[in-house]
């Protein structure tokens, strides 16, 4: 599974890339074309500034590091953009990062508001589709020792809605849908995030997703569907206490997970369930990673003396071991996830 890999692998598989003939013949099972010289080498180019911006954050400072690591996103999602977009260039990428940044003079950093605007982020979410992949087996049937279905294991690339350009939101709503964040984020905000532990399973032509609960109750069954914005058509059941089922039909896959809530798939029996933004749009995780990575940079950035005031574990640094465990993920699955759409040989 794709969490299971180290690090040092991951990079190593990355490194494939950087070969030109290993570079043309992904490109060409992506997209069908022939890849230009030119064009290998700004793929190229930015995969290696990328790569040398990850290694430099690893050895930075606390001070300094959030932002040689967001550099190092920056790079990894244009090389990302050149490689998805076939008609894409260095020259015709969109000057920007995509992201605008405010904080009021008086306000808690985690309560940065983040602007959608053209550039590099919005460019992000066309290039990959804010697509997520789910993964989920379906188990076999037997009468006696007569198999009458065997085990199956589908995957499928569901789409997200995105935002539109204008759109905003807030840090703090960003991290709370950020499965891995989960923990830290309720256990230091004392708040329930917008994401539950959940589970995808299949039988026969039903798929379902159920949401089971964590450190906080989950809200009444009512209310949690209009939180996870489910369609009307879907079945909803209480099995069991902490614990909500929603089912629908699945003669094809993709059009029963359209209507449930969205899955993001960690491994094979670890998945997370997400609320979209108020406005009904969602963010895949390699496109949260990127958004919370620049929020974190604009801290580091534009309010330096307030970033080392949060490093003095004075009271009020509630927010810390959120960001230092957002830091060691972009480390790490940010890239994984960046690998995954290099190795992925269709779109979404």
């Amino acid at each position: 599974m794709l969490f299971e890999e180290s690090i040092d692998e991951v990079w190593s598989r990355i490194g494939l890339v950087l070969s030109r003939d290993v570079l043309e013949r992904r490109y060409n099972a992506r997209h069908g074309g022939s890849l230009s010289a030119q064009k290998a080498k700004e793929i190229v180019s930015h995969l290696q500034q990328g790569q040398q911006y990850f290694k430099s954050a690893q050895t930075a400072g606390i001070l300094a590091g959030p932002l040689e690591q967001y550099y190092g996103v920056l790079a990894l999602t244009r090389a990302l953009i050149l490689y998805l977009i076939p008609r894409a260039r260095e020259a015709t990428l969109t000057k920007g990062h995509g992201l605008g940044a405010t904080l009021a003079n008086d306000g808690k950093l985690e309560n940065i508001r983040l602007t959608v605007a053209n550039g590099t982020f919005y460019e992000f979410l066309r290039a990959t589709g804010n697509a997520e992949e789910i993964t989920a087996e379906m188990p076999g049937v037997t009468d006696g020792d007569i198999p009458f279905y065997f085990s199956q294991r589908f995957t499928v690339v569901r789409s997200l809605p995105g935002p539109s350009l204008g759109d905003r939101f807030q840090f703090i709503d960003l991290l709370s849908r950020i499965p891995d964040l989960r923990e830290h984020f309720e256990e230091a905000f004392s708040i329930p995030a917008h994401c539950y532990r959940g589970r995808v399973s299949a039988f026969f032509n039903t798929i379902t997703v159920t949401v089971e609960r964590g450190m906080f109750e989950l809200p009444a069954v009512d209310e949690l569907a209009g939180l996870l914005q489910v369609d009307s058509s879907v079945q909803i059941d209480v099995k069991q206490p902490g614990s909500v089922e929603f089912s629908a039909p699945m003669q094809k896959i993709a059009d029963g997970l359209a209507k449930l809530p969205i899955a993001i798939d960690r491994s094979l029996a670890n998945y997370a369930v997400l609320e979209p933004f108020r406005s009904g749009w969602s963010l895949s995780i390699l496109a949260s990673y990127f958004a919370a990575a620049h929020a974190l940079s604009m801290i580091v950035r534009y309010y330096p003396t307030r970033w080392a005031q949060l490093l003095s574990q004075e009271r009020g640094d509630r927010l810390l071991p959120v960001l230092e465990r957002l830091r060691g993920l972009v480390q790490t699955d940010f890239v994984r996830l960046a690998l995954r759409e290099l190795e992925r040989t269709s779109g979404p």
